[in-house]
């Protein structure tokens, strides 16, 4: 087995997008589910995936600072860079906090979902 490549962030965050997709359209069917446990699996690893979405743009954040405050970003519009870092800063934590309810509401059905067992009655009562 080869060295494993390491790839660049964007090139990680386009493999998550497209990980989303794939999952989107292999759960479209009827189908798709087999036991309610399936689902459970799918809420756990969403939960996780979403949950590393603060950590990211956390991460993005400090990184856009560090090179601001050395000099090296711009704006090919000639806008202000402060002022549009600062728009960038706002919408960034936006996001991470609407991440945040995302993760507890996750948390919330994955707390349900873990619990779902499949039945053997057509009614859905399990009797």
């Amino acid at each position: 087995m080869g060295a494993r490549k390491h790839l660049r962030p964007d090139e990680y965050a386009d493999q998550a997008a497209e990980a989303i997709r794939s999952l989107n359209h292999a759960t479209i069917g009827a189908g798709a589910y087999v036991y309610p446990s399936d689902v459970d699996a799918v809420i756990a690893h969403l939960l996780a995936t979403v949950y590393g979405m603060c950590q990211s743009l956390s991460q993005i954040q400090r990184w856009i600072f560090a090179e601001a405050d050395a000099g090296r970003v711009g704006h090919d519009q000639d806008a202000d860079v402060e002022t549009e870092l600062e728009a960038l800063s706002g919408a960034l934590m936006i996001a991470a906090g609407r991440i945040e309810q995302t993760v507890q509401q996750l948390d919330a059905a994955r707390r349900v979902s873990a619990h779902l067992t499949q039945t053997t009655s057509n009614d859905g009562t399990g009797n």
